[in-house]
């Protein structure tokens, strides 16, 4: 078997209790089991990965669909029956095994936790896991009171599925607040919502800039998707009608985006600029700007959120998603 979506990260300097740490431990774990998930549904070698029979075309798919709308779901993988017909099967039925060897480890951190908001929320998530109610986990999720640590685990991105782009990947992550730097962002991102607020005109955009959350965490591990994909934030959740009645959390993971800058954008800058440019700029000062830029593209999101945005481009939506999100982030700095 090829090795599993798993990167771990050094802790923080967040100062836990021994509760935290205990509730942290068996989070970590069953992050790390959901890469077992992860392992099952990534295929590199087709488009569709494995949510799908490698003989199914697109248009057998999608007129199977007319007959069971659940192949379209996000959270269905498309199997033959015995006839040879396109079925679809759920989630939680299709990995049950794994899924209750998960939620039982999330259950047990949840009656351990003395924060009783957060223990609520791991219930819920585990059940979400079993049952596939995963709208309910995450209203409760995004209308509690931010916590220092933060745990999230589900099917939640659609890149890996090229063919249709409506299939979610297992992953999950586990992190502890980096207060200081989260000040920093939420005082961006309050100037900033404020500032565009007072331009932009009403359209068919979903408009819900106050409900905006913003966090930076010492991320502790990925595993699953975001582990291949390396992240260096995230903006969930990705529907656009939770997005409306419910807002969104944005999260900087701290250890990818320091290891994507010292990679990555530190190099792509002394390979440009002459030295004596160079020089006007510590790496200090590039750090915090290439941090903001960051801030400026999740904080862009939501102001390009149309509502048929992603019905009309298909498998095309991500693409533009992303590359709008960075261009319109440097626009909003005026």
């Amino acid at each position: 078997m090829k090795d599993l979506a798993i990167v771990k990260f050094q802790q923080g300097k967040a100062k836990l209790t021994a509760n935290e740490k205990k509730v942290l431990d068996k989070l970590v774990k069953a992050a790390e089991m959901t890469a077992q998930i992860y392992d099952e549904q990534e295929n590199k070698d087709y488009p569709g990965a494995n949510f799908y029979p490698k003989d199914a075309t697109k248009e057998e798919i999608l007129q199977a669909a007319k007959k069971d709308p659940e192949i379209l779901s996000p959270y269905t993988v498309v199997e033959r029956d015995e006839s040879g017909n396109l079925i679809s099967v759920p989630y939680f039925v299709k990995y049950k095994k794994n899924l209750e060897a998960i939620a039982e480890i999330i259950n047990e951190a949840a009656k351990i936790s003395d924060n009783k908001q957060f223990s609520s929320r791991l219930y819920l998530q585990a059940n979400s896991l079993l049952d596939g109610s995963y709208e309910a986990s995450d209203i409760y999720w995004l209308s509690m009171k931010p916590y220092k640590i933060n745990f999230v685990i589900g099917p939640i991105e659609r890149y890996n599925d090229k063919l249709l782009f409506i299939k979610c990947s297992y992953e999950s992550w586990v992190g502890v607040m980096d207060e200081e730097t989260t000040k920093d962002a939420v005082q961006f991102k309050d100037y900033i919502v404020g500032a565009r607020r007072r331009v932009l005109a009403a359209s068919e955009k979903v408009d819900f800039m106050d409900k905006i959350q913003i966090r930076v965490d010492d991320t502790l591990l990925f595993s699953g998707m975001i582990a291949k994909f390396m992240f260096t934030s995230s903006n969930l959740p990705n529907d656009v009608n939770m997005m409306s009645k419910y807002g969104s959390e944005i999260v900087i993971f701290n250890p990818s985006f320091e290891k994507k800058f010292k990679e990555e954008h530190l190099p792509i800058f002394h390979g440009v600029f002459e030295e004596k440019f160079q020089q006007g700029y510590p790496k200090e000062l590039l750090r915090k700007g290439s941090l903001r830029n960051t801030y400026l593209h999740e904080i862009s999101h939501p102001f390009l959120r149309y509502r048929d945005a992603e019905r009309r481009l298909k498998e095309n939506f991500p693409i533009f998603d992303e590359i709008a999100a960075s261009v319109f982030g440097v626009r909003q700095c005026g």
